[in-house]
């Protein structure tokens, strides 16, 4: 493009040149006294011949093709200009994010990749950082106020670092290369950019607040590339987001290995999804008095090629943070439902939601539609859900359950206490059945105070004319307990534990009572 401007230039000016010459060769010719004399003659003589009125109009012609020739030429050197102009305009934008003015993921691109910054003996230092809270401060004021809210911190941002490269990479994401002197000072800098992003922020008359963390790398002490320097920033960014938000941390060697670690599981956790190789087993649940089952939990278990049991708190974890969470969990819900319509229609299925699902406005549906292939009631299905489920996106949550609750699934609200317990969230979810956290349950033998917070929610569950399970009951000091304090039902390796769809089936058919092995 630029080449193209140029060569259009070069012939405006040639054009301009030749112009101009001919005009002076014209005013000489006529500024010439026998020149003139040969004209004056010239014309004499064609107006006899009745030729003067043609010779006129050449000479009209003449002088407006100058004419012409000259506004022509202006108006190529203005367009040369506009499109020169344009040309600088499309390339800063090529570059820049709009929005904040800041240099963006293109110009960061043309840093890893041809090293355009200047770096010293020194080397550079790498921040990577995201804004915590940022969506919920969106939520909060909308989308032109999280836009306000990124130009503020870009501007803030910039006049921290005011010397160094600060980069908006996208959304909430920014990068600050650190040049020359500022190397040594990467983990002060870092401290000061957490100060002023924490600092409160007005828009359109509402105070609100956001922080960030940091992942420091430097370059080429921990890294042999600008490339890899910033892959390790990022690596140190997700540590210190999921220890201790509004932290900073430096990338080492021992981050790189739990990183290389956790990709590895990735990627095997993707192609057990794909090979449906993540497996199911069903805890049997029952009624604490009587000892009749009512129902099974559905326990996701992946066994690794390698023979190593990955626990679910891992791959979960993992499937949620890599986007596979959606598709792991259809997989499984489908499998499970496929089971329990082998049971007696009075066998109830629980199945395990996580936050991230609850997320997907279309979740509901998805899950009614697979119960309805598997050819069951969904009044049989309980869908579980903890309570930090709730705590960021209670309105889009209450959305997902919808359509499930109004078809007759039942609501079961897990690990109760564990997390972050509100008489008015159980309220607005309508829960069905709450379960005790199991640490309750173990502690509550030998603490008075346990035991009186495990009464406390047995009878608020009463109250709420609400089930409550106790979890984790292992032995019949505990199931005595438990029953002498109220619990509905109890579920523990005291009555049973995981088992395949096979043995579930095998144990149904019996009719076995549970209690009996407890003296």
């Amino acid at each position: 493009m630029q080449s193209e401007a140029n060569r259009r230039r070069f012939y405006s000016y040639l054009e301009g040149l030749l112009i101009v010459a001919l005009a002076a060769v014209g005013w000489k010719v006529a500024s010439h006294y026998d020149a003139f004399e040969h004209l004056v003659a010239f014309l004499e003589t064609a107006e006899k011949y009745e030729l003067d009125e043609l010779v006129l109009a050449l000479l009209f012609v003449g002088y407006a093709g100058i004419i012409f020739a000259v506004r022509r030429h202006s108006q190529l050197v203005a367009e040369t200009k506009r499109r020169t102009e344009a040309e600088v305009r499309s390339a800063w934008m090529a570059k820049h994010d709009v929005l904040t003015g800041l240099p963006n993921r293109q110009y960061l691109i043309d840093i890893v990749e041809n090293h355009t910054i200047g770096i010293d003996a020194k080397g550079c230092a790498i921040l990577a950082l995201d804004l915590d809270g940022f969506k919920a401060v969106n939520d909060l004021v909308g989308h032109h106020g999280g836009d306000e809210l990124l130009q503020i911190v870009a501007k803030r941002l910039q006049q921290t670092c005011p010397v160094d490269t600060v980069i908006r990479v996208g959304g909430d994401e920014f990068v600050i290369f650190l040049t020359g002197k500022h190397v040594a000072m990467a983990k002060e800098i870092a401290r000061r950019v957490i100060n002023v992003v924490r600092e409160p922020i007005t828009i359109s008359g509402i105070l609100v607040e956001v922080g960030t963390s940091v992942g420091i790398a430097k370059f080429p002490e921990q890294a042999n590339c600008l490339d890899t320097t910033h892959q390790c920033a990022d690596i140190a960014l997700y540590k210190a987001k999921n220890t201790a938000k509004g932290t900073a941390v430096t990338f080492d060697n021992k981050l790189g290995a739990a990183q290389t670690a956790r990709a590895n599981m990735e990627q095997a956790l993707r192609q057990a999804i794909r090979n449906d190789e993540i497996t199911l087993q069903y805890q049997p649940y029952l009624n604490i008095n009587t000892g009749e089952i009512l129902g099974f939990e559905a326990l996701a278990r992946w066994r690794m090629e390698s023979g190593e049991l990955v626990s679910p708190g891992k791959f979960i974890g993992i499937a949620e943070q890599s986007g596979q969470i959606l598709e792991l969990s259809d997989q499984l819900f489908k499998h499970a439902c496929d089971a329990a319509k082998n049971w007696p229609e009075n066998i109830k299925l629980s199945f395990n939601m996580s936050a991230a699902q609850l997320c997907d406005k279309l979740m509901g549906q998805r899950l009614l539609d697979i119960i309805a292939a598997a050819g069951i009631s969904a009044n049989r299905v309980e869908i579980e859900v903890t309570e930090s489920c709730f705590v960021e996106n209670l309105d889009v949550a209450l959305i997902s359950l919808k359509d499930l609750r109004e078809a007759g699934v039942r609501l079961a609200l897990d690990d109760f206490g564990s997390g972050y317990s509100s008489l008015t969230r159980l309220t607005q979810l309508d829960i069905d059945t709450i379960k005790i956290d199991k640490k309750f349950i173990y502690d509550c033998l030998k603490d008075d105070k346990m035991k009186s917070v495990v009464s406390s929610i047995v009878h608020m569950c009463k109250d709420l004319n609400t089930n409550v399970v106790a979890k984790g009951v292992e032995n019949a000091e505990q199931y005595n307990e438990m029953k002498k304090l109220g619990c509905d039902m109890g579920q523990g390796f005291l009555f049973g534990p995981p088992m395949n769809d096979t043995q579930v089936v095998k144990l149904l058919a019996t009719d076995e009572n549970l209690l009996k092995q407890i003296a």
